[in-house]
């Protein structure tokens, strides 16, 4: 990425592309136990602005991963229910399980998840 930056002209498609690019991996390379609320308020952005199902779903289960650590465990079991409407990947649906195992009352909640 690095390196298409420095070929990328300053404003171009290819530099704005590539800076949303490096804004997605800081926030999805971090621990998500350290996200912030700016970090919820991007993922909730990248939800709205998912530009195919598979970006959505990506999106959704970032989203679910916020709730579940940081908010709502109400809403984190909606998401993990509207992500079976969807078309997922393999990895994906492991998430997806993972994150739903861990929603569950008799699991523990300090469980750390391999997403």
């Amino acid at each position: 990425m690095d390196e298409l930056g420095r070929k990328a002209s300053a404003g171009s498609p290819l530099a704005k592309e590539l800076d949303k690019l490096r804004a997605r991996y800081q926030v999805i390379l971090k621990d998500p136990a350290a996200w912030t609320s700016q970090d919820a308020a991007f993922i909730r952005d990248g939800v709205d602005r998912a530009q195919s199902p598979l970006e959505y779903a990506s999106w959704l289960l970032d989203e679910c991963t916020w709730e579940r650590l940081h908010g709502d465990r109400t809403r984190a079991l909606q998401i993990i229910a509207s992500l079976d409407e969807l078309k997922l990947t393999p990895l994906h649906k492991r998430r997806r399980d993972a994150l739903a195992a861990a929603l569950r009352p008799e699991t523990n909640t300090e469980h750390q998840l391999d997403l």
